[in-house]
């Protein structure tokens, strides 16, 4: 996985039975712990041998929520950010 960028940080989000690895700057982060509907462009994830694109929407919905957005349309994602 690419290192983040300096002044970039780390949001893992663990949905039960991955843990993804998004990098965003400070800002982002910041908007999205305020509560800012914010999308990011994840890094992709091996799906059956495919890779697939992702990107994840922080507070879609409801203060906290986060939806993984794919190929197959968005899904609810009941784990936790940290």
């Amino acid at each position: 996985m690419p290192k983040p960028r300096t002044g970039a940080v780390v949001v893992l989000v663990d949905n039960g039975y991955d843990l993804h690895r998004l990098i965003t700057s400070r800002r982002t982060l910041a908007q999205i712990q305020t509560g800012k509907r914010v999308t990011i462009e994840g890094q992709g994830f091996l799906v059956e041998g495919v890779m697939e694109l992702d990107e994840w929407a922080f507070n879609h919905g409801a203060l906290g929520a986060i939806l993984r957005v794919h190929r197959h349309g968005p899904r609810s994602v009941r784990g936790q950010s940290r």
